[in-house]
């Protein structure tokens, strides 16, 4: 993370999970609060002179690291995916159950600000690109950049652990539980252009795709599980973003599935979180929706490829983890690959799915699913 003065006006674009551009102005001379991603990003655009970089985070002297919070404030900046987010909920929930004054702020891509709006935890959502005059205006900082992707003890550490101690907190003493609350408005939603598809039994969210191509099943394989729960009763919805709902039509097509398809009505992640809390169950690779769906206290079934499962899954209740990683891929505990890039194995067998999902035992997964759904709900 770095504080940037700007030396000319920058126009920046960011996509949105609708597949829409947020399109804001930097005004030349003043300041920001940047990832070491944005910033180069921009300086590539701009050229080397478009930014002055003032400070870098480590020269700061407030990074919070488990202090006293009382009548106090806290700015947390992260720019990944929702699971990274919802990883920081339970140490919010914390501090402010340990310090009910406090303010908390989170700074992160508008993608996600509907997640977090209407958390009881968190005081004021911010864009990622911050700027300083907001950051002064908070007693302590934390960052989380590289925190998952370039950290050895991500291998063999619980995300919710890792994100608690980079707050300076002991993992012991929280509720590692995620934290998400969905509007009323945007179940109405659902329950308004699904009409008579959510009075069904045994409704189960299943998400086919991952944001990484090595987290995402091969299609047959997603197929195969789609067909084997519908044998058995149940009604799935296919989980996705609106930009995506053509390749999911082509998937429902192709396979001939007879299931429920809610991604041409799934413009936002808060809606994605309101499609999952009508559900009863949730299946998928390791993806948003598999800890959203935990934040709703909905059963899970993860299934992990390159990843050992109990690196997300450990603490949710009623969840079952699936691995299938391959015992080639660093002497089997898994690549821990978290680019958005095929694996080498994959691209060196020419192939457009991870290899370690061909270990896949489908007939587990299922009956994984089956048997969690009627441990929570009963057989009928």
């Amino acid at each position: 993370m770095k504080i940037i003065k700007t030396n000319r006006d920058i126009f920046l674009e960011f996509q949105t999970d609708s597949n829409n551009i947020i399109r804001f102005s930097l005004p030349i001379n003043k300041k920001y609060v940047m990832s070491d991603a944005v910033c180069q990003n921009t300086l590539q655009l701009y050229g080397n002179n478009a930014l002055e970089i003032e400070k870098d985070f480590k020269e700061l002297n407030n990074r919070y690291n488990g202090q006293d919070l009382t009548s106090k404030s806290l700015i947390s900046i992260r720019e990944g995916g929702a699971g990274d987010l919802l990883f920081k909920t339970p140490v919010f929930r914390y501090l402010k159950n340990t310090y009910p004054d406090c303010k908390i702020g989170l700074s992160c891509s508008p993608v996600y600000h509907g997640l977090f709006i209407n958390n009881p935890d968190i005081d004021n959502v911010y864009i990622h690109v911050l700027p300083f005059e907001v950051f002064q205006k908070y007693d302590y900082f934390s960052t989380f950049e590289g925190i998952i992707e370039f950290n050895r003890e991500a291998e063999y550490k619980n995300a919710y652990d890792l994100y608690a101690e980079r707050f300076g907190i002991n993992p012991l003493v929280l509720n590692k539980m995620p934290v998400l609350k969905v509007p009323q408005l945007t179940v109405d939603y659902w329950n308004c252009v699904l009409k008579n598809d959510l009075t069904c039994s045994k409704k189960i969210g299943f998400q086919w795709r991952a944001s990484s191509p090595i987290r995402t099943l091969p299609f047959i394989l997603s197929a195969t599980i789609v067909h084997k729960l519908i044998d058995l009763g149940y009604t799935v919805f296919i989980l996705d973003a609106i930009w995506r709902k053509n390749d999911v039509a082509k998937f429902i097509t192709d396979n001939k599935l007879k299931v429920i398809d809610t991604s041409k009505f799934s413009d936002n992640f808060e809606r994605m979180a309101g499609i999952i809390a009508l559900m009863d169950m949730f299946v998928g690779p390791d993806s948003s929706g598999t800890h959203i769906a935990a934040a709703l206290g909905k059963p899970v079934v993860g299934l992990y490829g390159p990843f050992r499962s109990e690196l997300r899954l450990k603490y949710y209740k009623n969840t079952i983890g699936i691995d299938v990683m391959a015992q080639k891929c660093n002497n089997g505990r898994g690549c821990y690959n978290h680019s958005y890039q095929l694996c080498d194995f994959a691209k060196e067998l020419g192939e457009k799915a991870a290899p370690c999902w061909k270990l896949l035992d489908v007939d587990m997964a299922v009956k994984a699913t089956d048997v969690l759904y009627k441990k929570v709900y009963g057989n009928d």
